[in-house]
């Protein structure tokens, strides 16, 4: 996460990475996240 945060803070022309450049690399992880959890075929039961 630290280093999307330092890349975002870069991208947005900041020496330090502020809580909103955390913030929005968080956010990108549960984006990513999420994604794989459904790309993950499940089991099928019962078949």
């Amino acid at each position: 996460i630290r280093r999307v945060a330092r890349t975002i803070a870069d991208l947005a022309g900041a020496k330090t990475i502020a809580p909103t450049h955390l913030a929005e690399a968080i956010g990108c992880r549960l984006l990513d996240r999420n994604a794989a959890v459904e790309r993950v075929p499940r089991p099928k039961i019962g078949v």
